[in-house]
């Protein structure tokens, strides 16, 4: 499996249209091929050390009106995930979708991470 992982900054009062346009997106994602497409809010943010504050958690220095978010999307490996991108960069709607989300996140803070399966 391959996955992707993607950390986003929201103001909280943009949380809700972010969670709409992210559900179309998902939508379409996985109607493209892809077999997950899931955002997370935090359940509850704090260090492992209990040494940083709850704002300052992990990599992220979170203003108080802001909220972090993560997306996950999982393929069969990276040459599904490579197939799936290029069918949604030639989906102008999705285009569209992704240009308005940009507009809710601050892109300066966004982190992503990709993961394949372990071979043991």
């Amino acid at each position: 499996m391959f996955t992707v992982l993607q950390f986003y900054r929201i103001k909280r009062v943009q949380t809700a249209r972010f969670l709409e346009l992210s559900d179309k997106i998902a939508q379409a994602n996985m109607s493209h091929g892809a077999i997950e497409h899931r955002i997370y809010q935090p359940y509850r943010l704090e260090s492992a050390t209990k040494k940083e504050q709850e704002n300052n958690i992990f990599f992220l220095d979170l203003k108080q009106d802001e909220e972090i978010l993560f997306g996950q999307m999982v393929y069969r490996n990276k040459s599904h995930h490579d197939e799936v991108l290029l069918k949604m960069d030639q989906d102008e709607t999705i285009q569209l979708l992704l240009e308005e989300t940009a507009k809710l996140v601050d892109s300066s803070n966004t982190y992503i991470a990709t993961f394949q399966s372990a071979d043991i």
